[in-house]
C-alpha cells in the first residue's frame, strides 16, 4: 500500500525526560548540583537544625528546577516548589497530630559528605564488631562473667556487613 503524500503522517518525538506510563519515577529526583550531595530531610523537631550544624545548607530555587509532580489538573511545567520564601520545600506527609510535615531540599559539599559517611561507617563497624563477637553488654562484665558467656565455636554469622 503506498503512502498518500497529501495526508500528513503522524510523527512521534521522544524527549530526554520522556517516561512511559507504568514505569517507575523518582518523585523527589532533582538535577545534580556539581560538588554537592543533595537530600530531602523531613521537618521533624531538631532534624534540620542538626543538619545545619553538620554543614548542610538549604538549596535556593535558582539552583535547581523542581518538577511539579503533585498536580492533578495543574501545569507540570510549573515549579513544584511549595515554599513561599527562599527555600525549596514540598509536602511530605501529615503526622498523627494532623500537622503538615514538609521536606526541604538541602545540600552539603561532597568532601564533607565523605567525612560524614566515614564517621557513620566507623560507628557501624564498632556495632557490627560487638554483635559478631557476642560482646554486646560486655563492657561491665567481671572476669567470672566473661567465662560463662556463650561463645559460638565458628563465630557469629548472623550479622554481616553490607557490601
Amino acid at each position: 500500500m503506498s503512502q498518500n503524500p497529501t495526508v500528513e503522517q503522524p510523527t512521534t518525538v521522544r524527549t530526554a525526560d520522556f517516561i512511559p506510563m507504568g514505569m517507575s519515577e523518582l518523585q523527589l529526583a532533582v538535577p545534580e548540583i556539581p560538588g554537592y550531595v543533595t537530600y530531602w530531610p523531613c521537618d521533624r523537631p531538631g532534624r534540620i537544625a542538626r543538619m545545619l550544624r553538620q554543614g548542610w545548607e538549604f538549596v535556593s530555587p535558582d539552583e535547581v528546577d523542581i518538577p511539579n509532580f503533585k498536580t492533578i489538573a495543574g501545569d507540570v511545567a510549573e515549579s513544584g516548589n511549595q515554599d513561599l520564601g527562599s527555600r525549596i520545600s514540598v509536602y511530605g506527609y501529615t503526622d498523627v497530630g494532623g500537622r503538615v510535615v514538609n521536606q526541604y531540599l538541602m545540600k552539603v559539599k561532597k568532601e564533607l559528605w565523605d567525612q560524614l559517611e566515614e564517621s557513620r561507617e566507623q560507628q557501624s563497624d564498632r556495632i557490627l564488631s560487638a554483635l559478631q563477637g557476642s560482646r554486646v553488654g560486655a563492657e561491665q562484665e567481671r572476669g567470672d562473667d566473661a567465662q560463662r558467656r556463650y561463645q559460638p565455636k565458628q563465630g557469629n554469622t548472623i550479622f554481616q556487613k553490607k557490601r
